[in-house]
């Protein structure tokens, strides 16, 4: 099975989130699956000045396109992977770590036949406040969302809607509706229990406090030394020192 990984990289005018996006492509593009050829590609922008570290991590095709609408980003990724001959495609932030665990376990449920498959739980880390939580019941969630050949065909590769710059996920949301493909095939509802991975960082100013996320998704606190260094050990002392 071939599975393509698609992310968009932007930095705008933070040095930091710049540097992020190279520590998650390096991470995401050391791993490694059992019976799946990962091929990667990440979408960059020209007006992002501090892009450039992220574009020098060796194992990704890298594509340019401008950062506005963004959505319309993400699907020239989409389009470029369909050149690859890939079985499907996953999508993850570039401030998203995944491990080989969680593309495992997608990868296991589009060989059952599922045509899209979503994640209901996940991890987020706040770098700003050095806390960390575990959401083991959520929506729908963008990161980690595997779409099949099949349906990608059906939507041109044009998964998501264009002219779009916000509500990226509805944009998908959206276009599955338009095929007929509401809801996902097959879920990943709990991460924790597989040792999978989606880690999502937030690194300050973002609309609502940590806390306020935290009651609102029905997160459970973790440690955030220990869930960093079990699953990003080379990059856990930089991330809690953000």
């Amino acid at each position: 099975m071939r599975i393509g990984l698609l992310t968009c990289c932007w930095a705008d005018d933070d040095p930091p989130r710049g540097r992020l996006a190279e520590i998650v492509l390096r991470h995401n593009g050391a791993i490694r699956v059992p019976g799946v050829e990962l091929v990667r590609v990440a979408v960059y922008s020209r007006e992002d000045k501090h892009i450039s570290p992220a574009l020098a991590v060796p194992g990704w095709t890298y594509q340019q396109f401008p950062n506005r609408p963004l959505s319309d980003k993400w699907d020239a990724g989409a389009k470029l992977l369909r050149t690859k001959n890939v079985d499907a495609m996953m999508i993850f932030g570039s401030d998203d770590f995944l491990n080989a665990e969680y593309i495992e376990a997608a990868a296991d449920a589009l060989r059952k036949g599922a045509k899209y498959a979503m994640p209901k739980s996940l991890y987020f880390f706040d770098a700003k406040e050095k806390k960390a939580m575990y959401c083991p019941v959520i929506g729908r969630v963008g990161g980690g969302r595997a779409l099949s050949r099949n349906l990608l065909d059906r939507m041109h590769w044009e998964p998501w809607e264009r002219g779009y710059q916000r509500n990226i996920d509805g944009c998908m949301d959206r276009r599955l509706i338009d095929i007929g493909h509401k809801h996902p095939d097959a879920t990943i509802d709990d991460i924790r229990s597989l040792s999978a991975l989606i880690l999502g960082i937030k690194t300050g100013g973002n609309l609502h406090s940590f806390d306020k996320m935290r009651r609102g998704l029905q997160g459970e606190p973790v440690d955030s030394g220990a869930l960093l260094e079990r699953y990003v050990p080379e990059y856990s002392e930089e991330l809690l020192n953000w």
